[in-house]
């Protein structure tokens, strides 16, 4: 995957739901911003996902992906929308704050993913 600083621009990304609508605060443009003082922040829902155009096909070698303890993903599944959603790998996730990698050993060869969350809150 490419470094996790690289800026994705605004428009290549789609996600599910932003909390309240309030996509200043909670937006998909604080995804990729490169500051740990901003996230996406999904509204409530079982799945949530985002969607990431690349500006080429690259190589896609791991996810990193960091989650508000309580409101983790179940699981993780990424799916090659070049491919008609062909689903590449398949992630379980900690349910805390810290940033996760996940290998993707098969190494997709991608220019649009889709990553779904299966979710679950242990809040509830």
């Amino acid at each position: 995957m490419p470094d996790s600083t690289m800026l994705i621009p605004e428009d290549n990304i789609r996600v599910s739901s932003v909390l309240h609508g309030d996509s200043r605060q909670y937006g998909k443009q604080n995804m990729f911003d490169g500051s740990d003082e901003t996230c996406w922040h999904s509204d409530q829902g079982p799945c949530q996902w985002v969607l990431v155009r690349f500006q080429q096909k690259i190589r896609l070698e791991e996810l990193r992906i960091q989650f508000q303890g309580g409101f983790a993903a179940r699981q993780i599944i990424l799916k090659d929308l070049d491919k008609n959603e062909k689903e590449v790998e398949t992630f379980w996730p900690d349910d805390n704050n810290s940033l996760q990698s996940f290998p993707c050993l098969s190494r997709p060869e991608v220019s649009h993913i889709k990553v779904r969350c299966i979710m679950f809150s242990s809040a509830a």
